[in-house]
């Protein structure tokens, strides 16, 4: 998860995500989907929120409960502290799922190659959440 603020493309986060895109895709089509990834950041929401990063599970163990059962909890955390969370789907397959979770399209990004469509999606704080944070800040304990 990244926390509320923005990754860099060149941060140390930005650096792995390129990495890891690159071993699925391979390097041709790591920068595509990374430089989609940079212009699909313009349907990000306007207030400071979580970020899902990467979340994958392989293809044997997919259907089987693994990604509900890694990010329930984290998302559970996010709403008893009033944020609102946000993530890019790369894999439109994978909507329904993150629908599930709340998780709403804010828009479709096409690739400038057409090879790929991202889908920024937003999942706004749980309801009555939104009074646990003064001016976009947790207050402290």
């Amino acid at each position: 998860m990244g926390s509320p603020g923005r990754v860099a493309p060149d941060s140390r986060v930005g650096r792995r995500g390129r990495k890891i895109l690159a071993e699925f895709g391979g390097e041709r089509r790591a920068e595509e989907a990374f430089a989609t990834i940079m212009a699909a950041r313009s349907h990000d929401l306007a207030t400071p929120h979580w970020t899902l990063q990467y979340l994958g599970v392989r293809a044997n163990a997919r259907g089987s409960g693994l990604g509900v059962h890694v990010v329930a909890p984290m998302l559970a955390a996010i709403d008893d502290d009033g944020w609102e969370c946000g993530l890019v789907s790369t894999n439109a397959r994978n909507v329904s799922f993150y629908e599930r979770l709340g998780f709403k399209v804010a828009a479709e990004v096409e690739s400038p190659e057409g090879t790929v469509t991202l889908r920024p999606m937003h999942r706004a704080s749980a309801p009555g959440s939104e009074d646990q944070r003064v001016n976009g800040e947790r207050p402290h304990c």
